[in-house]
């Protein structure tokens, strides 16, 4: 009888103890990946050259009118209205930059961001890294263009 009583408390104490110590010494948090980080075909004018971790080049940033900003939208094709309007009310000009490149610089500038023809957005990060790629089209997409943003804007 002793034994249960004993196995018992331990199987009750144990998760109380669990919770406390991560309650005390755990941080919830929550990563976004860096796109080709590691290791990438670099590309200019969409000609493979060689392998390096991948940043956003000075000539494409300022060629889009990037700012510097913490998070950076660039858009490949319309926003829907819903999440357009999402995008603005959660958060501030001075937080997020939406770019829409032109119908001129679409394919070149796709080949720069490295995106494939199923997304149709990329999110830059303020030190002009790869944060994600996007279907703008679809709601969960959106969802998690806001989450990855919110994330992006908190932590870096």
């Amino acid at each position: 009888m002793k034994r249960k009583i004993l196995f018992l408390s331990l199987a009750l104490l144990l998760p109380v103890i669990v919770f406390l110590f991560l309650k005390k010494f755990g941080r919830n948090r929550f990563d976004i990946p860096v796109y080709h980080k590691d290791s990438v075909e670099y590309v200019v004018g969409c000609e493979r050259i060689f392998k390096a971790p991948y940043i956003i080049s000075d000539s494409v940033a300022s060629e889009i009118g990037w700012q510097g900003k913490e998070a950076t939208l660039i858009s490949f094709a319309e926003i829907p209205s819903e999440g357009l309007m999402r995008l603005k009310e959660d958060f501030e000009p001075s937080q997020l930059q939406i770019v829409y490149s032109n119908d001129l610089a679409v394919a070149r500038l796709k080949c720069m961001f490295l995106v494939s023809e199923k997304y149709s957005a990329v999110l830059v990060d303020g030190k002009k890294q790869i944060r994600g790629y996007y279907l703008l089209a679809t709601r969960e997409e959106a969802d998690r263009l806001v989450m990855e943003i919110s994330i992006l804007l908190k932590d870096y």
